[in-house]
């Protein structure tokens, strides 16, 4: 009786603890979800009528007016940094609509061919067809040169007769300082019907 007693006081136990534990995991992803939520509310918005994107109060925006870059519609710059992380988007538009008769999967095909004939050094990591609220898009993910070595990612989207590349780049050595941020800015970006 006194075996069955201790034994039962052991699973008991050992159920507490496991409950326990699961609690805490549940609240610590709550509460790493809530800050996530909560930073990304106080970011600012730069919205046009054909899209919207969001970012940190502290990176610089630069309109096309600012730029005066073709094709570029706007940049986001990273703070206090001499190198920095930037944000752009480019919006490729032509008369004949042609980029509505493009299939997206030939496009991913063809333009890693393409980016290779134009940028210095440029290497494929990963290439990727995802799907968001703005519809089907291109993830590419790559290295090349420009003055030192860098790294982007792209998200391609085709929409209304328009091709709008959204870039994230930055020099390679510091990818992973901007990386998290550089990627939340991108998946806020939406194209509006």
């Amino acid at each position: 009786m006194q075996m069955q007693k201790q034994l039962y006081f052991n699973n008991y136990k050992n159920t507490i603890t496991i409950t326990m534990k699961k609690a805490l995991l549940t609240l610590t992803a709550i509460i790493t979800i809530g800050i996530n939520i909560n930073a990304q509310t106080r970011w600012k918005t730069y919205e046009t009528s054909d899209y919207s994107i969001q970012y940190p109060p502290k990176w610089e925006l630069n309109t096309k007016n600012d730029i005066n870059v073709a094709g570029v519609d706007f940049q986001l710059i990273a703070p206090d940094d001499d190198e920095s992380a930037m944000v752009q988007l480019v919006i490729s538009e032509t008369e004949a609509d042609s980029f509505d008769d493009i299939d997206i999967k030939a496009y991913q095909k063809e333009l890693p061919k393409l980016l290779n004939s134009m940028l210095k050094k440029f290497s494929l990591i990963e290439s990727k067809e995802l799907r968001n609220s703005s519809g089907t898009y291109i993830r590419l993910t790559f290295t090349f040169e420009h003055m030192t070595k860098m790294k982007a990612i792209y998200y391609i989207f085709i929409a209304d007769g328009a091709c709008y590349t959204l870039e994230f780049m930055v020099p390679q050595k510091d990818f992973e300082k901007y990386k998290k941020t550089g990627e939340d800015i991108l998946n806020t970006f939406r194209i509006k019907e």
